[in-house]
């Protein structure tokens, strides 16, 4: 399994509409495209003194459906234009990790 990363952060004013979107738009609309080895996501909020951070950590089954998905998405660095307008700062690049073990439900993988 391979997992991608990436982190992004909003003003508190902002973070209220960043993440609606990324869960009523954004995933969605990468669920729909009902991808072969695309697992699903996290997403991750932190509340910081002047910003609220996000972080967005998708799981596929190997290198070449990440490469497929990362290919098709339609969106420069993957960061949608609507998600843009409201991020302070996110990285411009995601991290790709190969998931070395899982632990859910009472069973590692």
């Amino acid at each position: 399994m391979i997992t991608r990363i990436r982190q992004g952060r909003t003003r508190p004013g902002q973070a209220g509409e960043y993440e609606p979107l990324l869960l009523e738009h954004v995933f969605p609309e990468i669920a729909a495209r009902a991808l072969s080895g695309w697992l699903g996501y996290e997403l991750l909020r932190r509340e910081r003194s002047h910003e609220v951070e996000f972080v967005t950590i998708m799981h596929f089954d190997d290198q070449a459906a990440l490469h497929t998905f990362d290919h098709l998405d339609g969106s420069a660095e993957g960061v949608p234009p609507e998600a843009r307008t409201l991020l302070a700062h996110f990285d411009s690049l995601s991290s790709h990790y190969r998931t070395v073990a899982v632990r859910a439900g009472g069973h590692t993988t």
